[in-house]
């Protein structure tokens, strides 16, 4: 392992966003292929129809295990997920920057700036989304 601190934290988060997406497969949406195998998980439906998805889905699972089941993934890794993955990737961002090169020049100014708002552009439309 790295000697530096900050390794040590990146190297952290990324184990532990690796064992949230784990937990998150594994432990919820495998069992509810299992439970419901003709259904299509919420999260995956995109489009026009979503909204009719996501609302079959939950008459469908009403009072039933599946039910449970994606209610405890949504408010366990669900939530978690987002902010230890933004956490390890601006702290990568944030480590990788002052060798960052454009053009064979140093990103510096306002670039440095849009690059480390990156990880926040993905957690609030995530956050939003749940």
């Amino acid at each position: 392992m790295a000697g530096n601190p900050v390794d040590r934290v990146i190297f952290g988060l990324g184990a532990a966003s690796a064992a949230l997406i784990g937990w998150m497969w594994l432990g919820f949406r495998k069992p509810l292929a299992e439970l419901q195998p003709n259904l299509t998980l919420p999260d995956l439906a995109i489009g026009e129809n979503a909204r009719q998805t996501v609302a079959d889905w939950f008459s469908k699972t009403a009072n039933t295990d599946a039910g449970a089941i994606f209610h405890n993934m949504l408010t366990g890794p669900e939530l978690y997920f987002p902010l230890v993955f933004a956490a390890f990737l601006f702290l990568i961002l944030l480590r990788l920057l002052p060798t960052a090169r454009l053009f064979n020049r140093p990103v510096g100014g306002p670039l440095k700036a849009i690059v480390l708002v990156q990880p926040l552009t993905y957690v609030l439309p995530d956050y939003a989304e749940n």
